[in-house]
């Protein structure tokens, strides 16, 4: 594939995939080194820069994906994601916050519709469910930072970019008895 064409077949596996793609999956997809898809990802990332769109070529850790710039993400979710309600929504965003939180203790938080919505929120695998004890843990999934279009995988960034959205200030937490 010529250097004019790989920029183009990038866009395209990225647009089809709806998910995140690791420079070597590209790769292999379009039968060609890594060395060059970076190259092209770079004039890729660059084009979409220079372009007024509300479309961008970003990364969700290590990987490649093509999502709605931050700004747009809101007026986007009523129409792309029209299954969940509301409250889903809040309790989603109390999971990405808090997490990782205990279903117990989301429970205390929004009340016993919490079950509901969480097994909502896994059947649209945007949360990961790990048995603790007699409860569970509460994390967000890979597609849940790519839906958003949160560009960064560490929980402290993740409950920044929240925090933004929501307009509330994260205060410094205080040391806990026993922390070091």
């Amino acid at each position: 594939m010529d250097e004019d064409q790989l920029p183009l077949a990038i866009e395209a596996l990225l647009f089809s995939s709806g998910r995140e793609l690791s420079v070597r999956e590209i790769a292999e997809k379009l039968s060609c080194d890594e060395k060059s898809v970076k190259k092209a990802l770079r004039k890729l990332v660059q084009r979409y820069k220079k372009t007024q769109t509300s479309i961008e070529i970003g990364k969700a850790g290590t990987r490649y994906v093509m999502r709605l710039k931050a700004e747009y993400v809101g007026m986007a979710i009523p129409v792309a994601m029209p299954e969940l309600e509301k409250d889903e929504i809040k309790t989603l965003a109390l999971i990405a916050f808090y997490q990782p939180v205990k279903q117990s203790m989301l429970a205390k938080m929004v009340g016993s519709g919490v079950y509901a919505h969480i097994d909502k929120l896994r059947n649209a695998e945007l949360i990961n469910l790990k048995k603790s004890g007699a409860t569970y843990t509460l994390t967000t999934t890979r597609k849940f930072l790519v839906y958003f279009g949160i560009p960064s995988t560490k929980k402290e960034e993740i409950r920044k970019w929240i925090a933004s959205k929501v307009g509330i200030v994260i205060k410094e937490e205080p040391q806990r008895e026993g922390a070091q």
